[in-house]
């Protein structure tokens, strides 16, 4: 018996483990949404959802970026990113690993062209082992596919949907894997192309989704005017300069914070590359222009990216075959293809409550406009109003966390669902992660 226990005193007493902020998170989630931070650019304030139940962006338009916020399920679609790897210098037929990244692609395209790339420990990715050989081809194409609906499952292997017929050649033709893996959480075709593009994770090159804060503050579209810079160089970025600006680096992209895939304003002293934002119909004419600039006429390896809208596979199908034909035919054969889906946009589930409505209920809850945009699992906090109202930015967490799906407009005794969201966080939270444990 405890002799500090007098009679009954110590009886019915809990042990309970205090509940810290993201934390309380499966370790596959918070390594990906560690993955997918970057402090002073990502927003202030996020949630994890507990399901497909929250859907949207409020405050700005961005084109072929995730629309649900992150949940449990998203932590296992990571892995459902096909990638291909195709022409010169890739073993025909090969199998990719399962889990192959995004980060991986740079590294293994550099390998091909025989690129040392400086500083290797500032990225995460690697070249996939036993693809890649040095080819030198004289055209590099890389293609984003953004807006993907997801496999389809045969037995117990995913697959592509059928409508990707051309796409399944060039699979059966060169390396690949249904199974790739974008690596971070939240899922935007921003974060993801640039993840293509420097074989680092957005923890590593800060462009963290479409919309961020630069160093001043602001809160800017990536690649936009007072957009910051990435923090690594992309392979673009490093052919340019390893052989002295004398590669042509350009992009026809169906969106213009898809630049990424390509970089170029990484070193000071950099050219001018191409960079065209083309209508998703016509991004085939557009691309037509820029090969014939003269891309893959000479024995300097060129760079040439590409976006496409996956929403509809059929049509992204045949722009692909048209876009790898044109590009075969301007470099004479001397060719390797990379081809990654760098952003998963399943349809909203019927109920789905949207941005909008979780910023009403937050605001509500602070009583205060304290919102300046939402992401899907992160909300922008508008710091002036914070100021001005003596707000702290700790108060928003609870009011986040306590968001409900509402009652229907049509029966007034319908009350509010149980709480949407696993867990809310401050950014500092994602910052001190290490100290979670496992």
């Amino acid at each position: 018996m405890d002799i500090a226990c007098v009679g009954q005193s110590c009886a019915g007493t809990e042990v309970t483990e205090a509940r810290v902020p993201f934390c309380s998170l499966p370790s596959e989630a918070r390594a990906l949404l560690e993955n997918g931070f970057y402090k002073g650019r990502s927003p202030e304030v996020f949630a994890f959802a507990k399901g497909a139940g929250v859907y949207g962006w409020m405050g700005v338009e961005p084109s072929g970026a995730d629309e649900l916020w992150p949940y449990p399920a998203q932590v296992a679609t990571q892995e459902s990113a096909p990638v291909v790897l195709w022409g010169d210098g890739v073993k025909e037929g090969a199998r990719l690993p399962v889990g192959t990244g995004l980060d991986q692609i740079a590294p293994t395209l550099a390998s091909v062209v025989g690129l040392e790339r400086g500083h290797p420990e500032v990225r995460t990715g690697t070249a996939v082992a036993e693809i890649g050989k040095a080819a030198h081809p004289r055209l590099i194409l890389m293609v984003g596919i953004k807006g993907f609906r997801g496999l389809v499952q045969f037995g117990k292997a995913p697959r592509l949907p059928p409508e990707w017929e051309y796409l399944r050649q060039l699979a059966r033709e060169g390396a690949s894997t249904p199974q790739g893996q974008i690596g971070s959480l939240p899922v935007d075709s921003a974060s993801s192309l640039t993840t293509m593009g420097t074989g680092g994770l957005p923890s590593q090159h800060g462009i963290t989704g479409s919309l961020l804060r630069n160093s001043g503050g602001k809160l800017v579209e990536a690649w936009g005017t007072d957009a910051p810079v990435p923090v690594i160089a992309g392979l673009g970025d490093d052919l340019d300069e390893k052989f002295d600006q004398e590669p042509l680096v350009g992009m026809v992209a169906t969106g213009s914070t898809d630049r990424g895939l390509i970089g170029g304003n990484w070193y000071v002293d950099s050219d001018a590359d191409q960079f065209r934002v083309a209508a998703s119909a016509k991004v085939e004419n557009a691309l037509g222009h820029m090969l014939a600039s003269g891309y893959g006429d000479d024995r300097i390896t060129d760079l040439l990216g590409v976006t496409l809208d996956g929403s509809r596979p059929t049509q992204a199908d045949r722009q692909l075959e048209q876009v790898v034909g044109a590009a075969r035919r301007a470099s004479g054969g001397s060719l390797t293809v990379a081809i990654a889906f760098v952003g998963y946009q399943p349809s909203p589930p019927s109920g789905t409550v949207t941005a909008e409505e979780i910023v009403r209920q937050v605001e509500a809850a602070v009583g205060a406009p304290v919102v300046e945009a939402a992401i899907p699992g992160g909300l922008f906090l508008d710091q002036q109003v914070l100021t001005e109202e003596q707000i702290p930015a700790g108060k928003v967490v609870p009011a986040l966390k306590s968001v409900t799906a509402p009652g229907t407009n049509t029966d007034p005794s319908t009350s509010p669902g149980p709480p949407l969201m696993e867990d809310a966080y401050p950014a500092f939270a994602v910052s001190f992660a290490r100290y979670c444990g496992k």
